[in-house]
């Protein structure tokens, strides 16, 4: 079948959504196996799926200040301010989309409901990079949300250390009965 771009995340389930991220856990685990440490670049307009394997666009390769709105709406706090290109990086943006995906389709700090204006986004994108605090996202369970919320800690120490440690941590976890 052809490849379907997830756009709207939002309106997946949650059996779907955690197979669908266990899919892109590996298929980034296979990737930078074969790359290296640091994709960069994960977002959902970059995200192909393909029966049940996803597929990463290309990795993020500008300079601080020439980023996409997308770009930096998906993007770790220490690439932001000092280009710092790890695997926690890989790990907060995955963890970013998670977030939408239990959170209605909503960013951290972005409004409950209504529109979402770019003041709106750029504010939302201020806070999280001013390491306020996030709050859970709505429709996750405690233990999803722990998963979640590790995995944008701000201070890279306090994030999963890479993907295949947020990969186990979600494999282990029961969404079922999230979302």
């Amino acid at each position: 079948g052809a490849a379907i771009k997830i756009k709207d995340a939002s309106v997946l389930c949650s059996k779907v959504i955690v197979d669908g991220l266990t899919a892109l856990a590996e298929a980034l685990c296979r990737i930078l196996a074969e790359r290296g440490t640091y994709h960069g670049g994960i977002r959902p307009d970059n995200i192909s799926v393909r029966g049940d394997k996803a597929y990463l666009g290309g990795t993020l390769q500008h300079t601080v200040g020439e980023f996409t709105p997308q770009e930096l709406e998906y993007m770790a706090p220490e690439l932001f301010w000092d280009g710092i290109r790890t695997p926690t990086a890989d790990v907060y943006s995955i963890g970013l989309i998670l977030y939408s995906l239990y959170n209605y389709g909503r960013l951290p700090f972005w409004p409950v409901s209504g529109a979402i204006t770019p003041n709106a986004r750029a504010s939302a994108l201020q806070k999280r990079m001013s390491n306020e605090e996030i709050q859970p996202p709505a429709s996750a369970d405690a233990e999803l949300a722990g998963i979640i919320l590790r995995a944008l800690a701000f201070r890279i120490e306090e994030r999963w250390h890479d993907v295949q440690e947020l990969k186990d941590a979600l494999g282990g976890c029961d969404a079922a009965g999230s979302a």
